[in-house]
């Protein structure tokens, strides 16, 4: 293995000429130094004190305060709230404000507020490791804000995991495992929410375990007609979702799905799995501009006592311009539904056209594919070629997965479906080998390849943040070895700063 590069860019090093490093314990007192040997003892009080590239490292132990960080930093200065040992807030009306700018806020536990864990309104806001549970309201909120990051930690019993509450531009949700939402009030809510998120631009989720919920996985509809814009997911695993009471509209009643995406322009689901969503994998409805590739849809129906379907892996509604390649669906009810069916917002929405290629489908139970169109079939345009699925009920050729109870969807070097597929705009497979690696593309997730491909799966073709391959120390700073293809590495700084 040769080492592709190795850079250290000032800019990430949160330091400054000045900086200061500040300490905080419930041992510690006020009208002291600040110091570790003279700690301060409330947070805000080292709220009151810091400027540009301080850090403040706060004790483990429990502060029950209100907190707004309102300070500015900078780009080459942020200012720094670190926690050592999982310090615990919150607490009753006591949340967390992050309004300010240029802030890292790592390493702690939010719980049990009658409100939002931890609210952010500001620019440049990092949230890192950090737990948040037990909250009457969102575990984090994202209002209207610019530049926001949440890395690692878990989301869980809260009456939503993550809402996205008002414009935000650029957003990144990576690493973070959502589960469990309305646990103990039994609320049906959503691990990821953003109903009043219309008018978002870029958007990125990645590398997420979202499970559990009553409701949605991740509900990516704002309410109002202002579209959400670049909406991207990828290397998530969501499953088990939609757990909780069934809803109703005219004609139908459902459980909930793994993920809806609705009033979303331009987007991208790649390299993920949805699995055992109750009532769909993944609904896109009334959107545009989404490719779908290199997903695995598995076994997606309703399994709750008196069940009530209707159990699609994937449905595509009234969304123009969608290109479904290179996926691998096995056990759902139904795998794919093509739909023209009312949403209640903006309807109808217009010309509908989807395009679906290289598709493999195995062991549907009920079938593999499925039109209502209804009286909008003269302005929807399905193109299906290339796909290994029947029109008409369940395709039976055995695709020799490898091992089907580990869930390892690759091909057998004897399967019938190597080579079948078509050249499509999917240069990489599930796990970043290139294709084609013989004639032609293979059909599914998964590219075909009798020895080492070279290849890591995740953004970039990097491995990120939560699956390190290692840490190597250099000149005193820990940094990750992030693993690329054909056998290059990177040295990255530490996501634990």
């Amino acid at each position: 293995m040769r080492i592709k590069a190795l850079v250290i860019n000032l800019l990430f090093l949160t330091v400054s000429v000045k900086a200061t490093n500040y300490y905080v314990s419930t041992s510690g007192n006020n009208t002291q130094a600040g110091t570790q040997s003279k700690p301060w003892k409330t947070i805000n009080h080292a709220v009151s004190k810091v400027a540009a590239g301080d850090t403040v490292f706060v004790q483990a132990g429990d502060y029950a305060e209100a907190i707004n960080i309102n300070k500015v930093g900078t780009s080459s200065a942020k200012i720094v709230f670190m926690g050592l040992g999982s310090p615990k807030l919150g607490t009753g009306a006591n949340n967390i404000q992050l309004t300010g700018q240029h802030i890292v806020f790592n390493g702690f536990d939010v719980r049990n507020t009658s409100t939002n864990g931890i609210s952010i309104s500001g620019s440049n806001i990092e949230v890192r490791n950090c737990n948040v549970y037990g909250n009457t309201g969102s575990g984090i909120i994202i209002l209207t804000s610019t530049n926001v990051s949440i890395f690692g930690g878990k989301a869980y019993n809260n009456d939503v995991g993550i809402t996205l509450g008002g414009k935000a531009t650029n957003l990144l949700i990576d690493g973070v495992d959502i589960y469990s939402t309305g646990g103990t009030t039994g609320i049906q809510e959503a691990g990821i929410k953003c109903w009043n998120g219309g008018g978002t631009k870029n958007f990125t989720m990645r590398n997420l375990k979202v499970h559990d919920h009553p409701a949605y996985g991740a509900e990516i509809m704002p309410s109002s007609s202002a579209y959400m814009t670049d909406v991207f997911m990828t290397d998530c695993h969501f499953y088990y979702n939609g757990i909780g009471k069934p809803a109703s509209i005219p004609g139908i009643t459902f459980r909930a799905a793994n993920v809806l995406i609705q009033r979303v322009i331009n987007g991208t689901l790649e390299r993920n799995i949805f699995e055992r969503g109750m009532g769909w994998g993944v609904d896109i409805y009334t959107s545009r501009n989404y490719k779908v590739f290199n997903n695995l849809f598995i076994n997606n129906f309703d399994t709750q006592t008196n069940p009530v379907g209707p159990g699609f892996a994937l449905e595509v509604n009234a969304s123009t311009e969608t290109l479904v390649y290179n996926n691998t669906f096995y056990g759902n009810q139904t795998s794919i539904l093509i739909s023209y069916i009312d949403s209640g917002h903006d309807w109808p929405p217009g010309q509908f056209n989807v395009t679906l290629r290289n598709n493999l489908v195995y062991k549907s139970s009920k079938r593999d594919y499925r039109e209502i169109l209804g009286t909008f079939a003269s302005q929807t345009k399905v193109t299906m070629d290339n796909n290994v699925l029947s029109k008409t009920g369940i395709q039976t050729v055995d695709p020799q997965f490898v091992n089907i109870g580990a869930k390892d969807f690759h091909l057998k070097p004897t399967s019938p479906f190597i080579d079948k597929g078509v050249t499509v705009p999917v240069p990489e497979d599930y796990d970043g080998v290139k294709r084609p690696q013989g004639a032609s593309y293979d059909m599914g997730m998964y590219e075909f390849c009798s020895s080492s491909c070279g290849g890591a799966k995740g953004p970039n073709g990097y491995k990120y943040s939560i699956d390190e391959q290692g840490i190597v120390p250099y000149a005193g700073v820990p940094l990750d070895i992030a693993y690329g293809q054909d056998g290059d590495y990177v040295y990255l700084m530490n996501q634990n700063l």
